[in-house]
């Protein structure tokens, strides 16, 4: 992970955050959203904010992945690499 270091009064700003805030250039937009560190842990550590889902639920996925309309993660990522390993015919 990169790192960005705030100047003091940028560094004020974020402070003490008790919620994301987003991050934006001098023209107002948006270049990404800052996660306090003390809410990115109760985030991670939140035994309901990864809530698991019901059976009927899993059932429709495991349905729709088998019907060809949902993609695994290593079915993806298999992609990715195809895509990365083909040749690009570059001017």
């Amino acid at each position: 992970m990169g790192r960005l270091v705030l100047d003091q009064t940028q560094s004020d700003q974020v402070h003490g955050a008790r919620f994301p805030v987003e991050v934006c250039d001098s023209a107002g937009v948006v270049l990404g959203k800052f996660v306090p560190a003390g809410v990115y842990r109760e985030w991670i550590e939140d035994p309901e904010f990864f809530e698991p889902i019901d059976e009927a639920t899993r059932q429709e996925a495991l349905r729709d992945l088998a019907a060809g309309r949902l993609r695994t993660t290593a079915d993806l990522l298999a992609e990715f690499e195809r895509i990365r390993q083909t040749p690009r015919n570059r001017p």
